[in-house]
């Protein structure tokens, strides 16, 4: 399967208690990080979403409730667009299990 994004890790922070992450979109034609964050020691993951907040995620378990965030909001906006949607765009017709 191809993939649309690509992950690096950077250095260990100073203390070795968290690992900087980023993730780069394949269709970003300048390159840079899309997603930046880090995973701390006690295995949260926080991730950048605007220059004063950051998400947060406690376990791995949680990452289908994100997914599921996205896909919701897709298909509720895309739904609130309604013709002004292109019908030919992707996007989930059914609400995500």
């Amino acid at each position: 399967m191809d993939r649309l994004f690509s992950v690096t890790i950077g250095d260990l922070h100073e203390n070795g208690l968290s690992c900087p992450f980023s993730i780069s979109d394949y269709c970003d034609d300048e390159g840079e990080a899309s997603i930046t964050g880090h995973v701390k020691w006690d295995g949260c993951m926080d991730w950048q979403t605007n220059p004063n907040c950051m998400a947060h995620l406690c376990e791995p378990e949680a990452v289908p409730d994100l997914a599921w965030a996205f896909r919701e909001a897709w298909r509720l906006c895309g739904d609130a667009m309604g013709d002004k949607y292109d019908q030919n765009a992707p996007r989930p017709v059914e609400p995500p299990q």
